[in-house]
């Protein structure tokens, strides 16, 4: 008698949507037919792998997939078995490597209502074809999408998204929000009629405890917004911004949609065009024309909030000249609800730096700790740093795959154009923090590397020529230099603006070799924080 070893088999299903996924029919359906199919072939089904309200864009997000993909390779099955190739992947990369891998382990697949298994070499060439058209109809419903909602907007139609003053009805269209509304003419009318700045407007509506649609405090951006956006005057604009994940400002598009909406409007038509002419003159004014001598912006602490301070300016009362200050961000932002302006003197502040600098840089013995630093700091491994930019750029690309899955998903009419939105605003929300995460992992990055460059000698001239090279320099150049050895700066906490001062200085390098050498010899020096030492 001869005896047949009985084909060991996984099934995997999948669908793509959250109404799918809440359902639970497709689902059902696609393991009913698996089942059936491996009774009618008398094939063992192991297990059934399943992955709900995922897409089938990129196998990166579908745990279950790679798990059941890692346990055939590491047990003894011969086939994977799913409904249909689309539920399988629509990607033909993901295909492609897919079936090479799982056939140099002798794997093969079988999609059922396909009536493709790759076993042979017709219905390996069948999956290409297959997985080909696949990929095309999902790369073709996102530009679809895209055009339908671009009709959508030239018929005065709302394409979705959070609008403070406006909520939507049932029929997803812009109804007025009368509470709302009434902040939004407040805002148009401080700045139109009044000649209130965005950030006095923002500061007046929180300390009055409005919040935003989203339950923040209102910013100088955020005003910002509502005074840009032609949908408080009744109309509809669409397109502004294409391709802005990729281009960022450089992405707007001049020639975006602009055309009358279907909606209730808030502010009158002399409103807005006052407006927009108010804030094209101050557009033309530079809120930077003294920026360029600040040379410790960024760098200062406010003493109150922790945040980063920046450039201020108060005209004297001859006229002649202004009185330099820094002042807290968070404060010139968003108005004394969150912090106060804790004003630093800047000459006095900068002088005070720049003495700092010098004591630290005179000093010898300080100079052949850093310069040892330095070395042993060309040692330092950057792989971690590119590890973790690496797995960045992985979530990055997730964010912008999920994009277009959610288009798909508007296309198919299984979420609407409001949900698209709001669940965009949050994959953009993702993307920013991302790429902010990016750019400090970068920028340490690039510290390093251009440590392990640098020779000992040159520091070590450079330190000693800093009066000399800091003379010479230009505003920009002085910054820079400031910003190579300094890391941040701390202020004490006082009311009193003139008791206002420098506490402390965060240099980049700072050798723990220093408090044995300080304390020996010239401890009066300096003062060791947080195991850290600063110059006194």
């Amino acid at each position: 008698m001869i005896f047949i070893d009985k084909i060991n088999a996984v099934g995997y299903i999948r669908v793509s949507t959250i109404k799918q996924k809440k359902e639970g029919k497709s689902l059902e359906g696609q393991e009913a037919e698996i089942i059936e199919y491996c009774k009618k072939n008398d094939i063992d089904l192991i297990n059934i792998y399943r992955d709900e309200g995922i897409s089938g864009g990129s196998i990166e997000p579908r745990d279950e997939f790679k798990e059941m993909l890692n346990y055939v390779l590491t047990n003894d099955i011969d086939t994977i078995i799913a409904f249909k190739l689309s539920r399988f992947t629509r990607n033909l990369m993901d295909l492609t490597n897919t079936i090479n891998l799982l056939d140099k382990n002798g794997v093969n697949l079988i999609f059922i209502e396909d009536g493709i298994n790759t076993q042979s070499a017709t219905g390996k060439f069948m999956s290409y074809i297959v997985g080909a058209v696949a990929e095309m109809e999902r790369e073709n419903t996102s530009d679809f999408v895209v055009m339908t909602m671009e009709q959508n907007a030239l018929k005065g139609n709302w394409n979705g998204g959070i609008v403070y003053g406006y909520d939507s009805n049932e029929n997803k269209e812009l109804v007025v929000n009368e509470e709302e509304k009434i902040i939004v003419e407040e805002i148009f009318e401080f700045f139109s009629q009044k000649n209130w700045g965005y950030k006095k407007i923002a500061n007046h509506l929180n300390h009055r405890g409005v919040k935003t649609k989203k339950d923040t405090d209102w910013s100088v951006n955020s005003i910002k917004q509502i005074l840009d956006n032609p949908i408080y005057v009744g109309k509809i604009r669409w397109g502004q911004h294409r391709d802005w994940s990729k281009k960022r400002r450089k992405g707007k598009n001049e020639e975006f949609i602009l055309t009358e909406g279907n909606h209730e409007p808030i502010i009158s038509e002399e409103t807005w065009e006052k407006t927009q002419k108010i804030r094209k003159v101050r557009g033309k004014k530079s809120d930077k024309i003294y920026e360029g001598n600040f040379l410790l912006s960024g760098l200062l602490r406010c003493p109150q909030c922790g945040a980063s301070m920046i450039s201020h300016k108060t005209k004297k009362r001859n006229g002649k000249g202004y009185y330099r200050y820094y002042q807290c961000s968070n404060f010139s932002n968003k108005g004394s609800s969150v912090c106060r302006s804790n004003l630093v003197n800047a000459d006095l502040a900068e002088k005070a730096i720049i003495k700092k600098i010098n004591k630290f840089v005179q000093n010898p013995e300080i100079i052949a700790t850093i310069v040892k630093e330095i070395k042993s700091q060309s040692q330092i491994d950057t792989q971690p740093y590119i590890r973790d930019l690496q797995v960045i750029d992985k979530e990055l690309a997730k964010v912008e795959k999920k994009k277009k899955e959610n288009l798909q998903l508007q296309f198919n009419e299984e979420i609407d154009a409001e949900t698209l939105s709001e669940m965009n605003s949050f994959l953009r929300e993702k993307e920013e923090d991302l790429n902010h995460r990016k750019a400090v992992i970068t920028e340490e990055l690039n510290l390093l590397q251009s440590n392990t460059i640098l020779d000992a000698n040159e520091i070590q001239a450079i330190f000693e020529s800093f009066n000399l090279l800091f003379e010479k320099a230009n505003t920009e150049q002085k910054k820079k230099l400031l910003r190579s050895i300094i890391n941040e700066i701390y202020v004490n906490n006082s009311d009193n603006i003139k008791n206002r001062t420098i506490k402390q200085t965060k240099f980049y390098f700072e050798p723990q070799e220093i408090p044995e050498l300080v304390a020996s010899k010239k401890q009066k020096n300096f003062a060791t924080c947080d195991d850290r030492v600063h110059l006194s």
